[in-house]
């Protein structure tokens, strides 16, 4: 046996961080006995701490990495095996062979999956959307005890995008946390939309309508020759696959033109199905569902629309949930069947609105409906399921917690050490950035091109454009200085110009001036009006020449008098 002391010794420096095996050693020697012996009764003694023997971590740095996986999932950037060896050489500069991440992965299954993800927006991953959505969730509860509406008024819909694409090329399997309600992370898929299917189904499994919006080219007067195919005869059962309602425009998404004649359309259907019964429509934030015009004509026909919070329909929307996943497995197994079908006929027997209604009718189903509504908690009304959703797709943005002094460190490791990777990630995408170059060649059919000689042309192509561009420049700003002397000279002309008749009016008025105070000088002082122009019988003043009166006025008395009096008066000055 091997005392108590010294296995209580070797335990202590595990717990530290020390190697099992290179402490078992450094123990044994100093003890005088053999470290195998030493280990084989560490191992008996704590057979959870086996991993030990074929690891290349310490507990610590083994936790370190733990966190920090669990940290970039519940950010959306779920790493991959190769992702997680580079973080294991960052942050603690040791190399973890794919077989030691397997045992890491198998020995923390509890807590991470190895599973495919799901692009997901960046929007969605927001904290505050927790907060949001349990206020929706007392809102809509509030709402459904005012009202009373059975599971039948409940009705949800949404748009589905018809897109050719090939994910399955772009989905890899990933390390996922496992308190994540969905594998999925943040990525772009890019595929051809080719339209929209917006259904309209109530959480009794009833699908009331549905509508297609296709993409089409018009024509100059805004009309297009559209060869579609349709099914032949459409059921008028309630159960049955009802006749869908088609639109069409340019791209083929829902859009403000079309969206307030599908609710109309939506409503006209409901009251002739439900005659004297409100519904509750539940969809998406799209801009283009938050219409008051629309809302207010819905309202007055007994129509209440919901609007879940924006960024969490991924798990909060029976459609999205569950129900158009269903669908799109139906799609495919139709599409399939209909590919071997077509090998025994000429005629086309591929309808994309046929295979989509089918589709529809398999998948939604009383059961499948009703489950995807209870699962995401609307009907029946269930909040806590809709906080733990919530819980589990956003981080709550009100949680508190204190950490003790061992998980204060370990959080502080891995928040530097994350840290420090992933700003070498970065780094490293942005020289991996400066190494592509996106070039434009202009290439002839089924010619042979060598990529150096691409590269090359693409390069003369950009000096020439380059010293086009600079010479345009050049051009412009040439145009801009002859266009600015030219400006400047016309300011110049105007303002000799404005100088020139300046003078000339000043000149004029002088004249004016003259002519008025000659006139004022000729004119008859006894006020009668008469301007002298020639002839000696004015009577003036002898003195200054500016004082005179006409013959007539001077007969009188007392003109004479003015004159005489005048006279004296300019003598005495």
């Amino acid at each position: 046996m091997i005392p108590q002391k010294i296995l209580d010794e070797l335990i202590e420096q595990v717990e530290r961080g020390e190697q099992v095996v290179e402490s078992a050693k450094i123990i044994a020697k100093k003890h005088g006995m053999s470290h195998s012996r030493l280990l084989k009764w560490f191992f008996i003694a704590h057979p959870n701490r086996g991993h030990h023997r074929k690891r290349v971590l310490t507990e610590l740095q083994e936790e370190q990495l733990k966190y920090a996986l669990l940290a970039v999932s519940s950010m959306n950037m779920d790493w991959m095996i190769r992702q997680m060896q580079d973080a294991a050489m960052t942050m603690f500069g040791v190399k973890l062979h794919r077989s030691a991440a397997d045992r890491f992965k198998k020995r923390h299954r509890k807590c991470i999956s190895f599973a495919t993800s799901k692009s997901l927006a960046k929007k969605r991953a927001e904290p505050r959307l927790y907060d949001l959505a349990l206020a929706h969730a007392d809102q809509y509860k509030q709402f459904l005890d005012e009202k009373k509406l059975p599971a039948s008024s409940i009705v949800n819909y949404d748009e589905c995008r018809i897109v050719v694409t090939d994910e399955k090329a772009l989905r890899t399997r990933r390390l996922v946390s496992r308190n994540k309600h969905k594998a999925q992370f943040e990525g772009r898929v890019k595929g051809t939309h080719v339209g929209t299917y917006i259904p309209f189904i109530s959480a009794t499994g009833e699908l009331l309508t549905s509508y297609f919006i296709f993409s089409v080219k018009f024509n100059e007067d805004g009309e297009a020759d559209v060869p579609i195919e349709l099914p032949s005869v459409f059921s008028r059962t309630r159960s049955g696959m009802k006749p869908p309602v088609i639109f069409f425009n340019d791209k083929g998404y829902l859009n403000k033109l079309n969206f307030p004649k599908i609710i109309d359309h939506f409503t006209s259907v409901w009251k002739q199905n439900h005659p004297g019964l409100d519904c509750c429509l539940i969809g998406d934030n799209l801009k283009t569902h938050r219409n008051v015009e629309v809302i207010k004509k819905a309202l007055n026909n007994g129509v209440y629309m919901n609007f879940l919070v924006q960024n969490t329909t991924h798990w909060s929307q029976p459609l999205d949930n569950l129900l158009f996943a269903r669908l799109k497995q139906e799609i495919k197994s139709l599409a399939e069947n209909l590919a071997y079908l077509q090998m025994f006929t000429e005629k086309h027997v591929f309808s994309l609105v046929d295979v989509v209604l089918e589709a529809a009718h398999k998948a939604f189903t009383h059961d499948t409906v009703m489950s995807a509504f209870k699962s995401t908690g609307l009907v029946p009304f269930n909040h806590d399921k809709i906080e733990e959703l919530a819980r589990k797709n956003h981080d709550p943005a009100t949680d508190t917690y204190v950490p003790n002094e061992r998980d204060e460190y370990i959080i502080n490791k891995v928040v530097k050490s994350l840290t420090t990777y992933l700003s070498q990630v970065k780094k490293e995408a942005n020289e991996k950035e400066g190494k592509i170059t996106k070039v434009r060649a202009r290439v002839v059919r089924n010619e042979m091109y060598f990529a150096e000689d691409i590269l090359a042309a693409d390069k003369k192509r950009r000096e020439e454009e380059e010293k086009k561009a600079l010479e345009t420049e050049r051009e412009k700003q040439k145009k801009f200085d002859e266009r600015k002397r030219k400006r400047e000279e016309v300011e110049v002309k105007k303002q000799a110009t404005f100088a020139a008749r300046a003078a000339k009016k000043a000149q004029k008025d002088e004249e004016r001036e003259k002519k008025r105070r000659k006139k004022e000088t000729n004119t008859c002082k006894a006020k009668c009006g008469r301007t002298c122009k020639t002839g000696p019988e004015w009577v003036g003043c002898s003195h200054c020449e500016t004082f005179w009166v006409c013959p007539e006025c001077y007969r009188k008395r007392t003109v004479k008098q003015q004159v005489a009096k005048h006279e004296r008066e300019c003598q005495g000055k």
